[in-house]
């Protein structure tokens, strides 16, 4: 069903749904905020409904003892494996033709029980809010890695060890040559590879016609105006071209597993002829992915966001952490889509400073709710989510986003 919610800016829509059925699993994605040519819709939709199986497979896994983080982790190692979104193999290319990855991890542990395996508590999912950690690593500008996330999750369960030799610290956060070589020395060397293999056909062809676009307007004496739509050597003006460009930007995935811990994610290539060494939102702690603290004096609520959208301005407004706070004080009574419209009012009327999607994840232990939230101020966003009672994931291609706040409510066991 659907109802107008009148605030301070306007009117928008808030559709919700709601399922009776109950769930103790949930897993959500998006391969980005965007645009999508509808004739590669049912390709998009595979891909989604393909890394949704996955997820939950490693969730259900021994009767439901997956973790969320070891189920975001394989979810989005398809996305950035696949070489068709905005991460991993089929990132965009920076100003150089190279690929150069971002991607962030967060999720919450409980600590063991005596007897129990790590990160699982014999206690009821309900009463041990107040002991859940939370984790966090990212990578940042990293080339020649496969799969960024997995190497966030790798970073961060190492610093859940605790001090290295001699008192020193662990990283929770590293770019470039740093991350290359933490994982050729700790482990992780089977996600080494060459740079050159990550980069994609679709996207080389991509930065072979905007390379050629910005030459063409930087030669002296040829003049382009880039705020018509005409032709230039068989070409759009630069503008129009970017424009006309299929691109989904980051891929994320919030989740709950089954113990009650919750993750989000995001993985991304960056955008389009980036500058080197460029870190986005993916690579950002707050920017890319968050999930709320235990603290149940503002509400028994706990969020979890992946976002989706320009770099630069996300790391400005710290989005997901932003909006996944402005959710637990709401008491989850938060419309994505207005909140996005207020956030980026700083910037002009079709920057592409101003595209942004979310995905959230609210969890209500108490009363036994579970809420999937999705907005974007974008024409597409390409969203999924399956729970453990589901035959078949949900795929989809939302081509009616733009100022809507979309909610899927489920009952929790």
């Amino acid at each position: 069903m659907s109802k107008s919610v009148s605030t301070g800016t306007g009117v928008s829509n808030i559709e919700t749904g709601s399922s009776m059925e109950q769930i103790r699993m949930f897993l959500g994605v998006h391969i980005g905020a965007g645009f999508i040519k509808e004739k590669n819709d049912e390709a998009y939709r595979e891909l989604l409904s393909r890394a949704l199986g996955i997820g939950m497979s490693v969730l259900k896994r021994d009767g439901g003892t997956g973790t969320a983080h070891e189920a975001v982790a394989a979810t989005v190692r398809v996305f950035e494996e696949s070489g068709r979104v905005n991460c991993g193999r089929g990132s965009n290319l920076n100003i150089d033709g190279e690929v150069e990855c971002d991607a962030s991890i967060m999720y919450t542990t409980v600590p063991s029980a005596p007897g129990s395996p790590s990160g699982k508590s014999n206690k009821s999912r309900r009463s041990n809010r107040n002991e859940r950690k939370r984790h966090f690593a990212s990578t940042g500008a990293v080339k020649g890695i496969s799969s960024p996330i997995t190497l966030c999750l790798k970073v961060a369960q190492a610093a859940e060890n605790g001090l290295l030799s001699h008192g020193r610290v662990p990283p929770r956060v590293l770019v470039c040559k740093g991350a290359t070589e933490w994982a050729r020395n700790n482990g992780c060397g089977n996600l080494l590879t060459n740079p050159e293999s990550m980069v994609s056909v679709p996207a080389f062809e991509k930065w072979k016609r905007f390379k050629r676009l910005l030459q063409e307007t930087d030669q002296p004496g040829i003049q382009i105006d880039t705020n018509k739509k005409r032709k230039v050597s068989g070409f759009l003006s630069p503008s129009e071209a970017m424009k006309k460009r299929e691109s989904c930007e980051t891929v994320g995935a919030v989740c709950l597993d089954a113990n009650g811990n919750l993750c989000a994610a995001v993985s991304s290539g960056g955008i389009h002829l980036k500058h080197e060494g460029r870190l986005g939102h993916a690579a950002v702690h707050g920017a890319g992915c968050w999930i709320t603290n235990n603290d149940s004096s503002i509400s028994q609520l706990e969020c979890a966001t992946s976002v989706s959208g320009c770099g630069e301005s996300l790391v400005e407004v710290h989005l997901a952490k932003d909006c996944a706070t402005r959710a637990k004080q709401d008491a989850g009574n938060l419309d994505i889509s207005q909140f996005l419209e207020k956030t980026f009012d700083m910037y002009p009327a079709g920057s592409p400073l101003r595209n942004a999607g979310v995905i959230m994840l609210g969890v209500d232990r108490e009363n036994g709710r579970l809420d999937f939230s999705w907005g974007s101020n974008t024409k597409v966003f390409a969203i999924g989510f399956i729970t453990d009672v589901d035959k078949n994931p949900k795929s989809i291609i939302d081509r009616k986003i733009h100022n809507v706040t979309r909610t899927k409510t489920y009952k929790l066991t």
